[in-house]
């Protein structure tokens, strides 16, 4: 078979693939221009950011993958997951999201503290007037979140389980989690081509990927969209408040 045929395989797989991918989106964003805001609820703020960012990261990749840039899809699929557990969680569980609101006025207070201290990087927050004030309602909200929130702070891997995802965080999360850094494992992923019958491998960049991991990737994200809209919908249903 000549390398014309297999080309246009490729490009008609490819395609396919990120239909998908794109029409998934679509009808999130659908969704989710429907849907009216609870302004007053730190709730409704989570989860409609999660479900905004799950569509939001999924669409990068869609980017990325119609440059045949597996790899650093991979990196944002990892994203994906971690905001869809979050989604779950915040949907569900009523701790979740007091304990997020307390991890948020406690990077608040280290943030104003840091720009007290001279941090150039906070140097226009350091220039408010009330900087002080700031930094005492902080330490008083923080009080009063610690004493809404029931046991200890759960890391990604509790959230999974909490909401299940252990599989997905098992088999997938933590395989990606090597590539966004500078690991042998993340480098290697990235540009070790391996050649089993000789035994043998070389380094290349700018490869091409394989239509199978380009698939695996754009359907992946795709489901994902498609179950963090099934989550938004059912929350704002059961909220009353779906339909502007």
């Amino acid at each position: 078979m000549g390398s014309g045929c297999l080309n246009d395989g490729y490009h008609r797989r490819k395609s396919e693939s990120l239909s998908r991918l794109t029409e998934e989106i679509e009808e999130a964003i659908n969704v989710g221009e429907k849907c009216k805001l609870d302004k007053d609820s730190f709730q409704h703020q989570l989860v409609v950011g999660c479900f905004l960012a799950v569509i939001e990261i999924s669409d990068s990749i869609r980017i990325l993958l119609e440059q045949d840039k597996t790899h650093d899809s991979r990196i944002l699929l990892r994203s994906v997951l971690e905001v869809l557990v979050r989604l779950y969680a915040f949907s569900d569980f009523e701790d979740c999201v007091n304990r997020e609101r307390l991890e948020f006025s406690i990077g608040t207070l280290k943030t104003l503290k840091h720009a007290k201290n001279g941090n150039s990087y906070f140097s226009q927050i350091a220039q408010m007037e009330n900087i002080e004030d700031a930094i005492s309602e902080q330490e008083a909200q923080i009080q009063r979140y610690r004493n809404d929130c029931i046991g200890k702070q759960l890391t990604l891997a509790d959230l999974s389980e909490k909401t299940g995802f252990s599989e997905e965080y098992n088999a997938i999360y933590r395989q990606l989690s090597a590539l966004p850094h500078g690991t042998y494992a993340g480098i290697m992923r990235r540009s070790l081509v391996v050649d089993w019958e000789k035994d043998s491998f070389h380094v290349a960049s700018f490869q091409k990927p394989a239509i199978e991991d380009l698939e695996l990737i754009a359907n992946q994200a795709a489901d994902w969209v498609i179950r963090a809209r099934a989550v938004l919908t059912v929350f704002l249903d059961a909220s009353h408040i779906r339909h502007s």
